[in-house]
């Protein structure tokens, strides 16, 4: 609720634009970032430069240095989006978020949490390694079928056939997760 109501009440009203600020998106635009992270800088208190143009509300009222943005965003932002990591493994993003909630010891994606300023607003980022660590030794028949060529049915009955089952069912987050060494088994090299 604190990153909500610092996201929504910024630090200064002004009754007309300020030369050099911005909306968000434009920040977003000239920082090569999405809008949303804009956004979570604001909520975890890294912009020290955001103003509320009096009059608009919500997020279109808010105004933020762009500068600033593409300074904090590059010490702060680290590794990837939520979004960039489950698409390089090819997962939605429900199932991608379910994985990040299960314990280390089990089929796992561990972010890598950036803490607000003086607040306990947090923002999940993955770094590269791990997302490829994770892709290294696990995979869905989709993206396996996907990087082969091939269909997933198929695959689905020959993985069943030689008794292979899924490190994860498609019961426990809406997508079946193999093992890449399992998958191997009959899929070609």
């Amino acid at each position: 609720m604190e990153a909500l109501t610092r996201l929504l009440d910024a630090n200064s009203t002004l009754k007309d634009a300020t030369s050099g600020l911005v909306k968000i998106s434009k920040a977003a635009e000239k920082a090569k970032i999405p809008g949303a992270c804009v956004v979570q800088l604001i909520a975890g208190g890294f912009l020290q430069h955001v103003v509320r143009i009096d009059g608009i509300s919500g997020l279109e009222g808010l105004r933020v240095c762009p500068a600033e943005v593409k300074k904090v965003a590059s010490t702060t932002l680290i590794g990837m989006t939520a979004s960039e990591a489950f698409a390089a493994l090819k997962l939605n993003k429900d199932a991608g978020w379910e994985l990040v909630g299960r314990p280390c010891d089990e089929v796992s994606l561990t972010p890598y949490m950036v803490t607000g300023v003086g607040s306990d607003f947090t923002i999940a980022r993955f770094l590269p390694e791990s997302v490829a660590a994770f892709g290294a030794r696990f995979t869905t028949l989709a993206h396996a079928a996907d990087k082969h060529g091939t269909g997933v049915k198929d695959h689905r009955g020959s993985l069943k056939k030689i008794g292979v089952k899924p490190a994860v069912p498609w019961s426990d987050i809406g997508v079946e997760i193999y093992q890449v060494s399992d998958v191997a088994k009959v899929l070609p090299a």
